[in-house]
Protein backbone atom coordinates (compact mmCIF):
# COMPACT_ATOMS: atom_id res chain seq x y z
CA UNK A 1 0.00 0.00 0.00
CA UNK A 2 1.22 3.43 -0.76
CA UNK A 3 2.58 5.50 2.15
CA UNK A 4 0.21 8.24 1.35
CA UNK A 5 -2.80 5.90 1.83
CA UNK A 6 -2.05 5.09 5.54
CA UNK A 7 -4.63 5.12 7.86
CA UNK A 8 -4.59 8.00 10.98
CA UNK A 9 -3.20 5.81 14.35
CA UNK A 10 -6.87 5.76 15.64
CA UNK A 11 -8.78 4.50 13.16
CA UNK A 12 -6.31 1.77 13.23
CA UNK A 13 -6.51 1.03 16.56
CA UNK A 14 -10.20 1.59 16.41
CA UNK A 15 -9.89 -1.67 13.84
CA UNK A 16 -7.92 -3.12 15.89
CA UNK A 17 -10.09 -3.35 19.10
CA UNK A 18 -13.10 -4.10 16.72
CA UNK A 19 -11.10 -7.24 15.59
CA UNK A 20 -10.67 -8.25 19.33
CA UNK A 21 -13.96 -8.17 20.08
CA UNK A 22 -15.25 -9.58 17.66
CA UNK A 23 -17.49 -6.72 16.28
CA UNK A 24 -15.76 -5.66 12.99
CA UNK A 25 -18.32 -3.71 11.02
CA UNK A 26 -16.48 -3.33 8.26
CA UNK A 27 -16.57 -3.37 4.22
CA UNK A 28 -14.85 -4.95 2.09
CA UNK A 29 -14.34 -5.63 -2.21
CA UNK A 30 -14.77 -8.40 -4.06
CA UNK A 31 -11.16 -9.27 -3.39
CA UNK A 32 -10.97 -9.30 0.01
CA UNK A 33 -14.45 -11.14 0.15
CA UNK A 34 -12.49 -14.02 -2.14
CA UNK A 35 -9.48 -13.61 0.59
CA UNK A 36 -11.79 -14.14 3.80
CA UNK A 37 -13.82 -16.92 2.19
CA UNK A 38 -10.67 -18.97 0.94
CA UNK A 39 -9.27 -18.48 5.14
CA UNK A 40 -12.43 -19.66 6.30
CA UNK A 41 -13.03 -22.26 3.87
CA UNK A 42 -10.21 -23.66 2.15
CA UNK A 43 -8.93 -22.56 -1.45
CA UNK A 44 -11.83 -25.48 -2.81
CA UNK A 45 -14.19 -24.60 -0.66
CA UNK A 46 -14.16 -20.55 -0.69
CA UNK A 47 -15.52 -18.52 -4.34
CA UNK A 48 -13.57 -16.80 -7.20
CA UNK A 49 -13.99 -13.39 -8.05
CA UNK A 50 -15.96 -13.71 -11.17
CA UNK A 51 -18.38 -16.28 -8.54
CA UNK A 52 -18.95 -13.33 -6.39
CA UNK A 53 -19.23 -10.97 -9.81
CA UNK A 54 -21.63 -13.53 -10.91
CA UNK A 55 -24.02 -14.10 -7.95
CA UNK A 56 -24.11 -9.66 -7.64
CA UNK A 57 -25.01 -9.34 -11.14
CA UNK A 58 -28.16 -12.12 -10.83
CA UNK A 59 -29.36 -10.33 -8.28
CA UNK A 60 -28.25 -13.42 -5.52
CA UNK A 61 -26.25 -11.85 -3.25
CA UNK A 62 -25.68 -8.22 -4.00
CA UNK A 63 -23.01 -6.20 -2.88
CA UNK A 64 -24.74 -3.73 0.29
CA UNK A 65 -23.11 -0.30 -2.23
CA UNK A 66 -21.19 0.61 -4.98
CA UNK A 67 -18.91 3.56 -4.56
CA UNK A 68 -19.14 6.57 -6.55
CA UNK A 69 -16.56 7.02 -9.20
CA UNK A 70 -15.48 5.57 -12.37
CA UNK A 71 -15.48 2.03 -11.26
CA UNK A 72 -17.77 1.72 -9.09
CA UNK A 73 -15.98 -0.72 -7.03
CA UNK A 74 -18.54 -3.67 -5.02
CA UNK A 75 -18.48 -2.79 -1.30
CA UNK A 76 -19.30 -6.13 1.16
CA UNK A 77 -20.48 -5.92 4.74
CA UNK A 78 -20.00 -8.90 7.02
CA UNK A 79 -23.61 -9.93 6.47
CA UNK A 80 -22.79 -10.21 2.65
CA UNK A 81 -19.77 -12.57 3.77
CA UNK A 82 -21.99 -15.02 5.74
CA UNK A 83 -24.63 -14.75 3.04
CA UNK A 84 -21.92 -15.98 0.60
CA UNK A 85 -20.94 -18.66 2.92
CA UNK A 86 -24.31 -19.72 2.92
CA UNK A 87 -24.02 -20.01 -0.88
CA UNK A 88 -20.57 -21.88 -0.71
CA UNK A 89 -22.00 -24.17 2.04
CA UNK A 90 -25.32 -25.17 -0.61
CA UNK A 91 -22.94 -26.02 -3.36
CA UNK A 92 -20.86 -28.31 -1.65
CA UNK A 93 -23.98 -29.96 -0.23
CA UNK A 94 -25.19 -30.54 -3.88
CA UNK A 95 -27.78 -27.44 -4.27
CA UNK A 96 -28.24 -26.55 -8.05
CA UNK A 97 -27.62 -23.54 -8.78
CA UNK A 98 -31.63 -22.57 -9.90
CA UNK A 99 -32.37 -23.86 -6.14
CA UNK A 100 -30.10 -21.64 -5.11
CA UNK A 101 -30.89 -18.35 -6.74
CA UNK A 102 -34.85 -19.45 -5.51
CA UNK A 103 -33.48 -19.08 -2.36
CA UNK A 104 -31.57 -16.11 -2.56
CA UNK A 105 -34.12 -14.16 -4.41
CA UNK A 106 -37.55 -15.00 -3.19
CA UNK A 107 -36.33 -15.65 0.51
CA UNK A 108 -33.15 -13.42 0.32
CA UNK A 109 -34.93 -11.13 3.17
CA UNK A 110 -35.79 -13.62 5.12
CA UNK A 111 -32.20 -15.33 5.23
CA UNK A 112 -30.50 -11.66 5.79
CA UNK A 113 -32.65 -11.52 9.15
CA UNK A 114 -31.88 -15.28 10.09
CA UNK A 115 -28.02 -14.09 9.77
CA UNK A 116 -29.02 -10.96 11.36
CA UNK A 117 -30.06 -12.85 13.90
CA UNK A 118 -27.79 -15.32 14.65
CA UNK A 119 -29.37 -18.39 15.55
CA UNK A 120 -31.66 -21.02 14.44
CA UNK A 121 -31.47 -22.79 10.46
CA UNK A 122 -31.69 -21.85 7.21
CA UNK A 123 -34.06 -24.32 5.95
CA UNK A 124 -34.13 -25.03 1.89
CA UNK A 125 -37.72 -27.48 1.15
CA UNK A 126 -39.70 -24.84 -1.15
CA UNK A 127 -40.99 -27.78 -4.11
CA UNK A 128 -39.89 -25.09 -6.40
CA UNK A 129 -36.33 -25.16 -5.70
CA UNK A 130 -35.87 -28.67 -4.75
CA UNK A 131 -37.39 -29.34 -7.93
CA UNK A 132 -33.63 -29.04 -9.48
CA UNK A 133 -32.03 -30.34 -6.47
CA UNK A 134 -29.61 -31.69 -4.62
CA UNK A 135 -28.01 -34.18 -6.28
CA UNK A 136 -29.08 -37.42 -5.68
CA UNK A 137 -31.49 -36.50 -3.43
CA UNK A 138 -35.42 -37.06 -3.20
CA UNK A 139 -37.24 -34.26 -3.96
CA UNK A 140 -38.93 -34.23 -0.10
CA UNK A 141 -35.97 -34.01 1.15
CA UNK A 142 -34.76 -30.38 3.07
CA UNK A 143 -31.21 -28.64 3.37
CA UNK A 144 -30.61 -27.84 6.26
CA UNK A 145 -27.52 -25.40 7.27
CA UNK A 146 -27.24 -23.94 10.77
CA UNK A 147 -26.88 -20.34 11.17
CA UNK A 148 -24.70 -20.51 14.12
CA UNK A 149 -22.03 -22.64 11.98
CA UNK A 150 -22.16 -20.39 9.30
CA UNK A 151 -20.87 -17.25 11.62
CA UNK A 152 -18.58 -19.55 13.61
CA UNK A 153 -15.04 -17.63 12.83
CA UNK A 154 -17.01 -15.04 10.56
CA UNK A 155 -16.41 -11.84 13.20
CA UNK A 156 -12.74 -13.48 13.95
CA UNK A 157 -11.43 -14.13 10.63
CA UNK A 158 -12.91 -10.08 9.13
CA UNK A 159 -11.15 -8.74 12.18
CA UNK A 160 -8.02 -10.06 11.26
CA UNK A 161 -8.21 -9.50 7.54
CA UNK A 162 -9.29 -5.85 8.37
CA UNK A 163 -5.79 -5.51 10.75
CA UNK A 164 -3.77 -7.02 8.51
CA UNK A 165 -5.32 -4.81 5.52
CA UNK A 166 -7.15 -1.74 6.86
CA UNK A 167 -7.15 -0.05 3.83
CA UNK A 168 -9.44 -1.12 0.48
CA UNK A 169 -8.41 -0.82 -3.04
CA UNK A 170 -11.42 0.16 -4.75
CA UNK A 171 -10.27 0.24 -8.45
CA UNK A 172 -8.53 3.70 -8.92
CA UNK A 173 -7.14 4.14 -5.06
CA UNK A 174 -6.72 3.48 -1.87
CA UNK A 175 -9.86 4.07 1.33
CA UNK A 176 -9.94 3.55 4.46
CA UNK A 177 -12.50 0.68 4.97
CA UNK A 178 -13.79 1.94 8.06
CA UNK A 179 -14.68 4.87 6.20
CA UNK A 180 -16.37 2.88 3.70
CA UNK A 181 -18.15 1.29 5.94
CA UNK A 182 -19.63 4.42 7.80
CA UNK A 183 -20.50 5.69 4.25
CA UNK A 184 -22.29 2.42 3.63
CA UNK A 185 -24.60 2.40 6.73
CA UNK A 186 -24.92 6.09 6.33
Amino acid sequence: MPAACALPNKALDSIKTQAQDGTVDSAFTVADVVRVLRALEGRAGGLTADAVRYYARTGMVPPSARLAGLRGARVYTQTDLALLRLVCRLRRQGLHERALWGLLVYRGDEVRAQLSEGTGEIRVDDAAQLAVGPRGASASSPVYVSVAALLHGLAEACGRYRVARPALWTGSQWRSAALVAHQVRG
